[in-house]
């Protein structure tokens, strides 16, 4: 297995190793897919943090009795809203992770 960060950082040197070995392992492909998966996990955490500041949020109003309320409903309906996001960011990243997988085992 290929460690994505030396491929990520040394694509050079992973490429003359590859040569060796007369891999047909694509680098600047390996490179490009680690990119889309990396720019994912970013916009899953940062989904995380904000779904996390929602909950603490709607957590609050709970223990306050303002559970009904519009506010509460709205947060509510936008962590909703981030988990659909989230799922559709999570696949990408296992896309990628497995796009990863399926080149290097050519």
């Amino acid at each position: 297995m290929i460690d994505p960060k030396i491929v990520r950082d040394e694509p050079e040197k992973v490429r003359a190793m590859l040569a060796l070995r007369n891999s047909p392992v694509d680098i600047d492909a390996l490179v490009k897919i680690d990119g889309i998966r990396r720019t994912a996990q970013v916009r899953v955490d940062g989904i995380r943090a904000e779904k996390n500041k929602s909950a603490e949020a709607y957590g609050r109003l709970k223990r306050e009795k303002k559970g009904d309320t519009p506010e509460a409903d709205a947060l509510m309906k936008s962590m909703k809203e981030l988990d659909n996001g989230m799922a559709a960011l999570e696949k990408t990243m296992d896309d990628a992770a497995s796009q990863w997988l399926a080149m290097l085992e050519r």
